[in-house]
């Protein structure tokens, strides 16, 4: 037996007994009911644009969800791993005792695809109430949490990460900008080696940790760890213009989230932080607030447009250029010198990555094209280095 198939003989034997539990201690009220109703419908909604069908108890039909009763299975339609995607049924009620329920109760999912929807129920259950619900299983705390133990990863017949949504990607790219800003924080309070400063980067650092977790956990797919490396030439007023950089990424989170209520109050911390900043800037470094007018307005504009044009400037991405219109160089042939362009020379991106650079004035964000040029964001539009002129997108 090859290696391969002897390891999905030990996967297939260990997943077929894997059970998720939950201790339901008292009954749901009705406004904590609701809750769990609207958290399922959600859920059912999320799992269907990753491509796990959710059928009824039976694995036929449409769930069953009322004022008593949570009643699901995986599609008999859908195959998984070469089985259907159908187990046992899951049965969640709002009164303890009804349904064949009682204090403690358990499903069999098999970690098929339905497993990481019962598992974010539960999840949601738990969180809604905390004391009168409390989910377990084979997976230990990860297998209860949003997603499941694979969070959202499943064996179908083909394993393949799912595509995310836009939505899913405007996170991406928010996330990316308040990480960066956290990032940059840290290092100019290090080089001012101001002890507050360091201090209230400990706390943007902690702060930073639980918002990557909450996205992580509650908007799987929508964390890069990558981020964008930025440095800004006068520290203390670049220091507060990234907190500042740090709070519009954060309420595009919020925004993108549907008002999140832990990324509200991950936002008020963030903004709590930037008063004691600021006052403490007023104090050490008095002339601060000058050098914002000079060059931090038109830098605080250049990220939004920045975050707006990376949604659209992504890898794989066809783009174009007019290499001979920035006057930077000319071609000499048989006909003599060449000043104009007969067309556009149309590339791919290859890689958006991070540069280092000196102006203040520049985002440190470059792309990487298929061609061997590369462009860096000059404040308004992404600029081909050695030809100075604009990489726009399309063919034309």
């Amino acid at each position: 037996m090859k290696r391969r198939e002897l390891r999905e003989l030990i996967e297939s034997v260990l997943n077929e007994g894997y059970t998720l539990s939950w201790e339901h201690l008292e009954d749901f009220d009705n406004k904590e009911w609701s809750k769990i109703i609207k958290a399922t419908v959600a859920t059912i909604k999320l799992a269907k644009s990753k491509g796990i069908e959710i059928a009824g108890p039976h694995g036929t039909g449409q769930p069953k969800i009322d004022k008593d009763k949570i009643a699901l299975n995986g599609s008999s339609e859908q195959k998984s791993d070469g089985d259907t995607a159908e187990h046992e049924s899951f049965v969640l009620s709002r009164e303890r005792h009804k349904f064949g329920g009682g204090s403690w109760s358990f499903v069999k999912t098999a970690r098929k695809p339905y497993d990481a929807v019962v598992a974010t129920i539960l999840a949601a259950a738990h969180k809604v109430a905390p004391k009168k619900f409390k989910p377990g299983g084979d997976g230990g705390p990860k297998g209860v949490r949003p997603g499941g133990l694979g969070k959202w990863k499943w064996l179908p017949d083909t394993v393949e990460e799912q595509s995310l949504s836009e939505n899913t990607k405007a996170l991406e790219q928010s996330y990316k900008v308040y990480s960066a800003s956290v990032v940059a924080f840290e290092e100019m309070a290090n080089k001012l080696k101001d002890s507050r400063l360091v201090k209230w980067s400990r706390e943007l650092n902690n702060l930073h940790g639980k918002v990557l977790d909450h996205l992580d956990d509650s908007y799987p797919g929508s964390v890069d760890e990558s981020v964008m490396d930025v440095y800004r030439q006068n520290l203390p007023s670049a220091s507060y213009h990234e907190l500042e950089i740090g709070e519009m990424a954060l309420r595009s989170l919020v925004k993108n989230t549907g008002k999140d209520k832990d990324l509200i109050k991950f936002s008020k911390a963030h903004q709590k932080i930037m008063t004691y900043v600021e006052k403490h800037l007023h104090n050490e470094y008095p002339d601060w607030e000058k050098y914002l007018d000079e060059g931090i307005k038109n830098s605080k504009k250049s990220k939004a447009n920045l975050v707006k044009a990376l949604k659209k400037y992504k890898k794989g991405a066809t783009v174009h250029y007019f290499p001979l219109s920035g006057g930077n160089y000319v071609i000499v042939g048989p006909k003599g010198v060449k000043t104009k362009d007969d067309g556009p020379t149309v590339v791919k991106i290859r890689k958006v990555g991070t540069l280092d650079t000196d102006n203040p004035n520049q985002v440190s964000v470059g792309i990487d094209l298929d061609n061997g040029h590369s462009a860096t964001w000059n404040g308004e539009e992404f600029e081909i280095e050695d030809l100075g002129v604009p990489l726009k997108l399309g063919k034309r």
